[in-house]
């Protein structure tokens, strides 16, 4: 069941303190002997009867388009560093070098496969989605083959874009330990997002569960 108060009748506690994430702010709160009446309730469940507004198939994605928007959050932090990473390259000499770094092949080939790694991510996702999306348009609630290519995606995204910035981060040499350049930053979210509960290493073998026909063990696949 899931609840709905204002921020202000909770005690927020300054407990996220995180290597990486740390904008999200996803610290604890609690509240006590709090009354929360039923119309700022719902169960976390498909929407089976959905109030209007909230009949399209969008919202037959419930709760796994959750897990698809932060998996689009690894691919914005690779590109991200990947775009960093060429733009340094193209003018960087690395110190007592001759040659610069967009003339060595370990640069090009180290920016090459992160791209290439970043590119995968990203249509893997998409074709993930737009078969779940083609899915739940026909008129019925996510089945399980969708679920477990979603589950599958998200967990691909997240290690392969994190591979992709410690690509970038070699590519780079000592730039990626400065704090001056945002490549540190990038390397740390890029992790972070891997330990993620939806996407971390666990959830592959959640998927696989449902592929062997065992009892399901991860609750976003159980709806």
């Amino acid at each position: 069941m899931a609840v709905f108060f204002p921020p202000s009748d909770a005690t927020i506690w300054d407990s996220w303190h995180t290597v990486g994430m740390r904008g999200t702010g996803s610290a604890d709160i609690s509240v006590e002997d709090y009354f929360v009446p039923d119309h700022r309730t719902t169960p976390v469940r498909p929407l089976l009867e959905p109030a209007e507004g909230f009949d399209s198939p969008l919202y037959r994605l419930w709760p796994m388009y959750s897990v698809l928007g932060e998996a689009t959050v690894s691919i914005g932090v690779a590109a991200a560093s990947v775009e960093a990473g060429v733009e340094l390259c193209r003018t960087k000499t690395a110190a007592y070098n001759v040659v610069p770094a967009r003339e060595q092949l370990l640069p090009q080939y180290l920016l090459g496969k992160a791209r290439a790694a970043v590119e995968a991510s990203r249509d893997t996702l998409r074709a993930a989605t737009t078969q779940a999306y083609e899915d739940v348009a026909q008129g019925r609630l996510l089945g399980d083959e969708s679920k477990i290519r979603l589950q599958l995606t998200v967990c691909f995204a997240a290690e392969a874009c994190a591979e992709a910035v410690r690509h970038v981060n070699d590519a780079v040499g000592s730039s990626a330990i400065r704090l001056g350049r945002p490549f540190e930053r990038y390397f740390r979210d890029a992790h972070v997002m891997t330990q993620h509960a939806s996407k971390s290493r666990p959830r592959y073998a959640s998927a696989a569960r449902l592929m062997l026909g065992l009892e399901n063990d991860w609750i976003f696949l159980s709806f």
